[in-house]
C-alpha cells in the first residue's frame, strides 16, 4: 500500500521487514520492481543473488542488467526466452504477465500487448493494469488499455504509478 501511494522509502522498509521474516518469490519481485523504478539494479542485483530459478526473479535480473548493460544480460535473455517458448509449448500462459514485460523490454511491443491482454484476462491485480497500460502505450493503441483503465474507475484503484499512464493512454486518443 505504501508503494501505491507513493511512499517508496516506507515500502522499501516493508518490504525489508517482510523478507525478514520469510523470503517469498513475490515479496522479492515486487521488492525488485520498487528498485528497479528507482534506477537501483546494483541492489536488485545484491536482492536478488545467485537465484535463477524463478522466471519472474530472473525477469528482474534481467532488468537490473538491462539498466547496468552488464554481461550476464545476454544469457538471462536467452535463458528466459527458452523457458517462455517452453511454457508456450507445454500450453502454460501462467506467466503471461511476466512474458509481457520480457517482451517490452527485449523484444516486440505488438507481442507484449497480446500477452498482456492475455495475462488481464485472467489476472486482475494492480501490476497485472500497469503492464497492460505500459504494453498499450508502448504499441500506441490506447483503446487496448480499456479493460485495465475499466477496472481502475469500477474499484476505485488508486496507484501513482498507474496514473500517469492513463494520462499518457488519453493524450493518444
Amino acid at each position: 500500500m505504501r508503494e501505491r501511494r507513493g511512499d517508496a522509502r516506507g515500502a522499501e522498509a516493508s518490504y525489508r521487514a517482510a523478507l525478514a521474516i520469510a523470503r517469498d518469490g513475490y515479496t522479492l519481485a515486487a521488492f525488485a520492481d520498487l528498485l528497479l523504478a528507482a534506477k537501483r539494479p546494483r541492489d536488485v542485483l545484491e536482492l536478488l543473488g545467485d537465484d535463477r530459478r524463478a522466471d519472474g526473479l530472473l525477469l528482474r535480473r534481467a532488468l537490473a542488467e538491462q539498466q547496468l548493460a552488464a554481461p550476464g544480460l545476454a544469457a538471462s535473455v536467452r535463458e528466459l526466452r527458452a523457458r517462455f517458448a517452453a511454457s508456450r509449448l507445454r500450453g502454460e500462459s501462467l506467466h503471461a504477465g511476466e512474458e509481457a514485460r520480457f517482451a517490452l523490454a527485449f523484444g516486440d511491443a505488438r507481442v507484449a500487448l497480446a500477452l498482456a491482454r492475455e495475462n488481464f484476462s485472467v489476472q486482475r491485480e494492480p501490476r497485472d493494469a500497469r503492464v497492460l497500460l505500459e504494453a498499450a502505450l508502448a504499441a500506441r493503441d490506447a483503446s487496448a488499455a480499456k479493460p485495465a483503465l475499466a477496472l481502475i474507475a469500477s474499484t476505485g484503484l488508486e496507484d501513482v504509478r498507474l496514473q500517469p499512464l492513463a494520462a499518457q493512454l488519453a493524450a493518444l486518443r
